[in-house]
Parts: structure tokens; C-alpha cells; sequence
């Protein structure tokens, strides 16, 4: 007895199902092609996905990324994939190790193209479905980059700082409008009071802006966190905690959906992760202090927290080439090296999200071509308002 399922059932079951698993369901019929292709079905996929799949990506000097599955083993390479990192088109030039990865968001990466005599350049690509687009030349060069989201308009907002002589210049590329605004920030003294950097440094989206961590040339707060909301266009500062080692190195990140800032602190037989979680955004009294003491004999050899996991665990990587688990008691749980990943220096990690998200014009421009095909409505639990799929 053959067993059909009503149209909006079927999409119910898709929509919560993994991005990699929909990608191989768009070859089993025509219907579910265009269904998982449809702009609407991927965005209510992105926002009601149960469980989404986090995935951490290494770099190598072979022009290809590690991507490693956080939820899985290190050693399962069942759900690990390896991905080549599309050329920049037009540039002859461009060499295996002449990319860098700036950040994610909503499942695109930003890449930043190196040249010689030349300013980079920018693409954004999405690993799951292949999308690749190159943006406009950089107006200046960047020393503090990243990419956001704009939700009041549906747009990827790429953020360009510059600093020179303690002026800061930011200038954003919106892909709706596929162009760069410039707009200058200044204190109360009309100069930014942050020290030129030689290094480009990668921003770190959450809450709606894109953050980094930056000396500041006051006395009284050497190190700040800068706020760049994508959707106002504002600049803003966030204090680091009151309690917080002048003397110590710190990273942002990200732990339990907070921000956070962390540290590691070297004893003679064992090596310490002091981690700063603000439980309230921008609300300075809410920074919580927790510390994670790890178990193996890591104070000896060069070693660098870089992400946390759902589950409260720490990754790692040291100059060995390995890539670490710990879990929230410090305890390791997984290690394993990746071959051609070179010098500890030379790596780059970005966390992202998978996703079958389009940008805003290609969404339109296929929106445009699905409407005059199908039409189907599918209504999201709890919201009264119907999605058009196809």
C-alpha cells in the first residue's frame, strides 16, 4: 500500500532536517529541487533548524580548508570535508597561501584575497552550496575587517576599518545596493584613540555588531572591545572587565551565546583558561569570571584556545600541528594532527554555521523565476503568518 504524505507535511519534515542532507534530496525529485532551492524555504530552514550543524574550519598552504564537524569525533571523517578555495577570478597573480579567512555569518565566509602591489580583496562564499561572489575593490586597506547582518534590511554588511595616526576610517560594502559608505567616528577629541595596526585583525559577529578587541591609547583601559552595529552604523565601546589583568592576553569569543573574552595562564605543571562571559550585552556589571584548569602538560609548549562548543568544551590547537578537545573540567578528550597546516602563526580558524541561505539579490532574482512555477504554502508552528515555497 503506497503512503502519500499531504504537500505540508513533506515540507514540515524537510525543514528540520541537516543542510547536507537536503542537498542530496534536491536529486530525488523536480518539486524538492525548487522547494529547497526557494529563498523562503531556506530562510525559514535557517531559523528553524533543531538541531544546526556548527562546523570549524582550518586553513592550509594548499589553498584548501579542514572542515571539521564540532558535534562529531575528530576522527570520524565520515562528516568531515574537505573544500578547495575558489581563485579569485581575474588575478593571475594569486598564489595557494594568498587568502585569509575573515569571519562567517548566517553561513557565508568571508575570504580576503592578498596580492602583490595591489590592496586585497574581498568574496563571499557559502561552502555548502558552492556560492561564490566577489565584492568590489577595498577603498583603503583594512586593518580591522568582518562581515554582518543587517536584519532590518536583509543584507550582508562587510565592514572595512582603517586606522592611521590615531584617525579611524569605516567603510561598509552592502550587498543589496553593491556599494562601499564611508563614514568617519570620532571622540570627543576628534581622533580615534587606537594605535595603527600592522596586522588585520577579524571581527567577531554576535548581538547584531561585529566586535573586536583593540589597545586603546588611554592609560586607564589599555585594551577595549569595539562594537560596530551593522544595522544603526554606530561604533561603540565595550569595557573590559573591571577585575581583568591589565598584563594579560585576551581573544573574544563566544560562549553559551555571550560574548566573551579568555586567557591562558602557564604554571609549571598545569596551564589555565581564564574566560570573561558577559551575561548581559553591553551591561558592565554582568561579566562573570570562570576558569578551566587542563589536565595535560600543555605549559610547556605553545598552545591556543579558539573556540568553545555548545557543550562547554574547549578546542585548542598547539604547535604540533593538533587539533584539541577539552571538556568543561579540563580534561582532554580528542586530539588529532592535520598534516599541511604549517606554522601555528600561519592558521586561521572561523566557526560557522551551515546554511542554504542565498544572498538578497540572487534570493529576488530566483524568487522572480520560482513564483510563475509553483505556488505552496506552508505554515511555521507557533507563527500565523504563511510562507510561499512554491
Amino acid at each position: 500500500m503506497k503512503i502519500t504524505l499531504p504537500d505540508d507535511q513533506i515540507v514540515e519534515i524537510l525543514l528540520r532536517l541537516p543542510v547536507r542532507t537536503l542537498l542530496r534530496f534536491k536529486c530525488v525529485r523536480k518539486s524538492w529541487l525548487f522547494l529547497i532551492s526557494d529563498p523562503q524555504f531556506t530562510k525559514s530552514h535557517f531559523d528553524l533548524a533543531a538541531a544546526p550543524t556548527h562546523r570549524f574550519l582550518l586553513t592550509t598552504f594548499s589553498a584548501q580548508v579542514n572542515s571539521v564537524d564540532t558535534e562529531a569525533p575528530l576522527h570520524d571523517d565520515t562528516v568531515n570535508v574537505i573544500f578547495n578555495i575558489p581563485p579569485p577570478s581575474g588575478f593571475h597573480e594569486f598564489q595557494p597561501w594568498g587568502f585569509v579567512l575573515v569571519g562567517s555569518c548566517r553561513g557565508f565566509l568571508l575570504l580576503k584575497y592578498t596580492f602583490l602591489r595591489r590592496l586585497p580583496t574581498f568574496a563571499i562564499w557559502n561552502p555548502s552550496t558552492g556560492l561564490f561572489k566577489r565584492i568590489k575593490d577595498l577603498p583603503t586597506y583594512p586593518h580591522l575587517c568582518g562581515i554582518g547582518y543587517d536584519s532590518s534590511t536583509d543584507d550582508y554588511v562587510i565592514v572595512n576599518v582603517t586606522i592611521w595616526n590615531y584617525n579611524t576610517m569605516i567603510q561598509c560594502f552592502s550587498w543589496r545596493t553593491n556599494t562601499w559608505s564611508t563614514s568617519s567616528w570620532s571622540s570627543y577629541e576628534s581622533t580615534v584613540p587606537y594605535p595603527c595596526y600592522h596586522e588585520i585583525r577579524h571581527g567577531l559577529f554576535i548581538n547584531g555588531a561585529l566586535h573586536w578587541l583593540v589597545r586603546s591609547c588611554y592609560y586607564n583601559k589599555p585594551r577595549v572591545i569595539i562594537a560596530y552595529d551593522t544595522m544603526k552604523r554606530i561604533l561603540s565601546e565595550i569595557p573590559l572587565p573591571d577585575d581583568a589583568a591589565e598584563t594579560t592576553f585576551y581573544s573574544l569569543g563566544v560562549m553559551r551565546g555571550c560574548l566573551c573574552i579568555y586567557s591562558k595562564s602557564r604554571w609549571p605543571t598545569m596551564l589555565e583558561i581564564e574566560v570573561w562571559t558577559q551575561k548581559e550585552y553591553k551591561v558592565q556589571s554582568s561579566w562573570t569570571k570562570s576558569s578551566f584548569v587542563l589536565s595535560h602538560d600543555y605549559y610547556d609548549t605553545t598552545f591556543i584556545p579558539i573556540c568553545f562548543t555548545r557543550k562547554d568544551e574547549i578546542w585548542s590547537v598547539d604547535c604540533t600541528q593538533a587539533l584539541l578537545r577539552f571538556n568543561d573540567k579540563g580534561e582532554q578528550l580528542e586530539r588529532r594532527v592535520y598534516e599541511k597546516m604549517g606554522p601555528l602563526m600561519h592558521r586561521e580558524f572561523v566557526m560557522y554555521r551551515e546554511s542554504l541561505l542565498p544572498l538578497p539579490i540572487q534570493a529576488i532574482e530566483e524568487e522572480q523565476e520560482q513564483q510563475s512555477l509553483f505556488h505552496f504554502s506552508a505554515t511555521k508552528k507557533g507563527c500565523d503568518k504563511k510562507r510561499s515555497f512554491f
